[in-house]
């Protein structure tokens, strides 16, 4: 294969969330796990996303 026919491989876009200027994005977590729920809300919370946490799908749709 010829230089000219290689295809160049795009890089992955990374999108930083701590600093944005945009408003953070929302994320409904839903688990019926207390434990694994509060991991999930703690890490995304740090990460700068703004997270509920719903107990059952019932409570989710309500967040909703």
């Amino acid at each position: 294969m010829k230089d000219s026919e290689i295809m160049s491989v795009e890089k992955p876009v990374v999108s930083l969330v701590r600093g944005q200027t945009n408003p953070p994005h929302r994320i409904l977590v839903v688990d019926d796990n207390s434990d694994v729920r509060q991991l999930s809300v703690d890490v995304l919370a740090d990460s700068g996303y703004d997270v509920e946490g719903a107990t059952d799908g019932a409570a989710g749709w309500e967040a909703l």
